[in-house]
């Protein structure tokens, strides 16, 4: 379990033995030990519902999150995923900080745009193409699937409206890409 942990929060497949990497690559959910969103929101959030707690400055508590996660960021090997999370959220602090109100879509779309001004040939990469899609699905479809599971029990509906909408932009890429598509990974 310890070499899973270290592996998730560290973005280091190597801690893994080779059989369990089988087994979650067969699994269709090798995608979770790859350092993205979550792990950037679990990091960011501890500096601001401590500081949230000492009745810190809010934009004092989102400064100190967005250096606590930019050393994340460094303690990484920087994947494309992590990089759009960071940058995502860099955009997001800095917005908060001069007292504007977010957008989710604009912070994408910049993310991607300063990646890709740096990097121009990650566009034709599979972590890019993936991570990219995943969060564009997310901000497209996840209200409209959320509404259309409004039947079932909210703490069902919303992580399967974000599976479902998460996996749509990434169903194609992965065909093309990898040329298989693991249903199981949605379960």
């Amino acid at each position: 379990t310890a070499a899973i942990v270290k592996a998730f929060y560290f973005r280091n497949q190597d801690y893994i033995d080779k059989i369990t990497m089988n087994d979650f690559k067969r699994a269709g959910v090798l995608h979770v030990l790859s350092a993205s969103g979550l792990h950037v929101a679990v990091v960011a959030a501890v500096p601001l519902f401590l500081l949230g707690l000492l009745r810190v400055n809010r934009k004092v508590a989102v400064a100190a999150a967005a250096a606590v996660v930019a050393l994340y960021l460094c303690l990484t090997d920087m994947p494309v995923s992590l990089l759009r999370a960071c940058l995502m959220f860099f955009l997001f602090a800095a917005q908060r900080i001069m007292d504007r109100r977010g957008n989710a879509h604009n912070a994408l779309y910049l993310s991607a745009a300063a990646l890709l001004s740096l990097f121009p040939g990650d566009i034709y990469s599979l972590g890019f193409q993936l991570s990219f899609g995943a969060t564009l699905g997310i901000l497209l479809f996840h209200g409209p699937y959320r509404k259309t599971l409004s039947w079932l029990p909210r703490p069902v509906a919303g992580p399967i409206a974000v599976t479902l909408a998460a996996q749509v932009p990434v169903l194609p890429v992965l065909l093309t890409q990898v040329g298989e598509v693991n249903l199981t990974g949605i379960i």
